[in-house]
């Protein structure tokens, strides 16, 4: 799913389809980041890949409550990343044929 976080809340959006298990930030913005925080739902994770020297502004409170996490994920991880998420949606699709 995507959402264009610059003319809608993407919190708000992703906690009306039950929350995110995981977020993918691409962009080097981390006031877009700590924005995302709360559209995780429970056990959601935060994988950062975009770089910014800026803060991420974020809560005990809001990792605690949903024990949600945040990642970050380098250049050598990046490409490991992809071919887990790539296994996983075969995986996905042949259990559901």
């Amino acid at each position: 799913m995507y959402i264009d976080s610059q003319s809608t809340n993407a919190a708000v959006a992703l906690q009306e389809q039950g929350g995110a298990r995981v977020i993918l930030a691409t962009a080097p913005s981390s006031k877009a980041m700590s924005e995302l925080i709360d559209g995780l739902g429970p056990n959601g994770k935060l994988i950062v890949i975009g770089a910014t020297f800026d803060p991420i502004e974020v809560t005990p409170v809001q990792l605690i409550s949903g024990s949600r996490t945040i990642h970050g994920l380098g250049r050598r991880s990046t490409s490991r990343f992809r071919g887990h998420t790539a296994l996983r949606r075969t995986n996905r699709r042949a259990s559901h044929d």
